[in-house]
């Protein structure tokens, strides 16, 4: 009787602390992924029309011919 007891405190307190694993798991998800950039972030660097970083074609270019 008393190892089936234990048994069963075993699996409760696994079963706790997977549950808890799993909900410290969304706070930290769910906080990162909605946390946004200031509009000022970053300033002075040029976007184009969709809020990307602007790229320059002959940079570009260049660091494809170094690197293949």
């Amino acid at each position: 009787m008393n190892q089936s007891l234990n048994r069963l405190l075993c699996a409760a307190a696994l079963l706790a602390g997977a549950l808890a694993a799993s909900a410290l798991a969304k706070d930290t998800s769910t906080s990162s992924s909605s946390s946004h950039h200031k509009s000022t972030y970053a300033e002075g660097v040029k976007r184009d029309s969709k809020g990307h970083l602007a790229r320059d074609p002959k940079t570009r270019e260049e660091f494809m011919k170094q690197t293949g």
